[in-house]
């Protein structure tokens, strides 16, 4: 494919006055364009945010009547299953662990504690326990004993957590 030749030639000074302004008049569009660009994007934006803003608040609503429902029959819905199946989603409570602090501890402390244990032979758990910036690696200190836990004045602690899923089809089918 043939390119087009160059119409701008540079020779003198007036040529390259008259590229500049040429520039200058390309930039002034494409800067114009940028602005009318962004001001549409944020009158947008701003349209979004004022059109969702009530079906926003509404869900928040639902979800925290939701959660509360779950925790006040968390043992008569929840006590066997995790979940329960719905026609438009599913309520359930995530099990999940993480490390805490024994009351009256803190994470110095068990750092502390942790770095006087440490022998320095390989395969040491306690040196694997504290990560090089001297803070406690809780994701070692999980699949820790309870006694080694308990030795360094950590503990695990189970949580649960609520949560729900929309099952899109059923309420496409719903809707339609």
């Amino acid at each position: 494919m043939r390119k087009k030749p160059n119409p701008f030639v540079v020779a003198d000074l007036d040529a390259a006055d008259k590229a500049l302004a040429r520039l200058a008049a390309i930039r002034r569009i494409v800067d114009a364009e940028n602005l009318r660009l962004n001001e549409t994007v944020d009158k947008l934006k701003a349209h979004c945010t004022e059109v969702t803003a009530a079906p926003l608040a509404e869900a928040a609503a639902i979800e925290a009547a939701l959660a509360t429902f779950a925790a006040t029959r968390k043992d008569d819905l929840f006590g066997k299953a995790r979940s329960q199946e719905l026609n438009f989603g599913v309520l359930g409570f995530r099990r999940s662990t993480e490390v805490k602090p024994q009351p009256k501890h803190t994470w110095g402390s068990i750092l502390e504690r942790i770095k006087a244990l440490v022998t320095g032979q390989d395969g040491d758990p306690f040196k694997a326990a504290v990560r090089m910036k001297e803070e406690v690696n809780r994701d070692v200190l999980k699949d820790w004993p309870g006694e080694r836990l308990l030795t360094v004045g950590a503990r695990i602690v189970e949580k649960d957590t609520f949560y729900y899923e929309l099952k899109a089809e059923q309420i496409k089918e719903a809707a339609a």
